[in-house]
């Protein structure tokens, strides 16, 4: 037995040389096929610069997703990406304190969260130099990329873009001036988000007509392109976004956090057909969870919750409507485009598929759960809204993915294990 075990341990070494061989087999090297990853520009809104919690701060613009993407493409060649950095705690962010459990166990802890205060001077600091790669800006609508005086509206622009005070600079001449040998497009999600987050109420809540976002929506695509047409990119389009938890985590009925009866009551929403108990298909805001909480708001007849709160039935089928009309209009322009090179240069991104299955059923991936549960899916961060370092990890991944199948590279793609969801105290 014993001479036995020798001759094992004798032949243990080339067995494992066989192995790390195997594996050296199985995983190719990374290539870039037919990109050249020598300068990436990323443009987008808020998902792109990496708000997260409730604000834009150093640490989500570093595990943004193109922060991370470009940390797969230097496997490949050492490009530069320079970002626009914040001070360290930005525009400040929503913090974890505890999760509170209740009286009773039929209704879920309640997040206990404090906000970060903001650095001073955000909106006229930033700590790093141009020129930026990342060019994207939170908040921004697609109808305002033609703006000459987007910078009075949105303080991220001025400084990010360094604009005078004179203004005279529209975001497209920003893209326009960015010479880039690769890019990736995101624009829109903030346009039927707005809708979202003021309950489908005028007046600032309107949605432009789709014949009117692809005029925006290619005038940013061929400021982009003014310097070569045929500029390889990725075109994203524009998820379901009544499916992120801030929309989807306050039922329609009510359970009273102080008895442990299991009873429940509707909740009374003002609609503009009148006031009406909500219907299980509808989406309550989560904003409105502390009203009906602590000022009893929709918890009758005579004071119902105030439709800015509420997307009705009608207020969510017009929302998804303009989503899948503002896709199509995004798929027609990359085809237009493409139609027009030798060879297709432009592949299209389908968000809209590809968060809708983590958002719908979840998914799991590198053995952890990704799902659009608030707090504890993984994929969002306290706003409910944009994602977490983790779900940034998952969009980098979609990216990834549409690359290596469009351009035939083989970048490998981030085990989002190394990435947090919510971070618990």
């Amino acid at each position: 037995m014993k001479h036995r075990s020798t001759l094992i341990f004798s032949y243990l070494p080339l067995l494992l040389l066989f192995a790390s061989c195997s594996a050296e087999l199985d995983a190719p090297r990374p290539f870039s096929g037919e990109l050249s990853f020598g300068k990436y520009i990323a443009v987008g809104d808020g998902f792109t610069a990496g708000f997260m919690n409730g604000g834009l701060y150093r640490e989500g613009q570093e595990l943004s997703y193109p922060n991370l993407l470009v940390q797969q493409f230097r496997l490949i060649n050492d490009i530069p990406f320079n970002q626009p950095l914040l001070p360290e705690n930005g525009t400040g962010y929503l913090k974890l304190d505890s999760l509170l459990r209740q009286a009773c166990d039929l209704v879920p802890p309640e997040p206990q969260v404090h906000k970060v205060p903001p650095s001073p001077h955000w909106k006229v600091t930033l700590e790093t130099r141009p020129p930026f790669h990342n060019l994207a800006i939170p908040g921004l609508k697609i109808e305002q990329t033609l703006s000459a005086t987007l910078h009075l509206e949105n303080p991220f622009f001025r400084n990010m873009a360094q604009v005078p005070d004179t203004g005279g600079m529209a975001y497209d001449d920003w893209l326009a001036r960015a010479k880039t040998d690769f890019f990736t497009l995101w624009l829109g999600t903030e346009n039927v988000l707005n809708y979202a987050l003021k309950g489908g109420e005028s007046p600032g809540s309107e949605l432009i007509k789709p014949d009117s976002f692809a005029y925006f929506f290619n005038q940013s695509l061929q400021a982009l392109l003014a310097q070569d047409p045929s500029t390889p990119g990725l075109v994203a389009n524009i998820p379901d976004v009544s499916h992120f938890p801030y929309f989807n985590t306050v039922g329609y009925l009510w359970v009273n956090r102080e008895n442990c009866s299991g009873s429940t009551q509707p909740i009374y929403i003002q609609t503009s057909a009148g006031v009406r108990t909500a219907k299980a298909h509808e989406r309550i805001l989560l904003i409105a969870d502390s009203l009906i909480h602590y000022q009893q708001l929709g918890l009758s007849a005579a004071r119902p919750l105030p439709g800015n709160y509420v997307l009705d039935e009608s207020e969510l089928l017009y929302l998804r409507q303009m989503t899948q009309a503002y896709n199509e209009q995004i798929r027609l322009l990359v085809e237009a485009h493409n139609a027009h090179l030798p060879k297709a240069r432009i592949a299209l991104v389908d968000m809209y598929h590809e968060l809708g299955l983590a958002n719908e059923s979840g998914l799991v991936v590198d053995g952890v759960p990704i799902t659009a549960e608030y707090i504890t899916g993984g994929m969002y961060s306290l706003d409910g809204i944009y994602p977490t370092p983790r779900g940034n990890a998952f969009i980098a991944n979609i990216f990834i993915a549409r690359i290596n199948a469009f351009f035939k590279a083989a970048i490998p793609t981030i085990n989002i294990t190394d990435y947090n969801g919510v971070e618990f105290p």
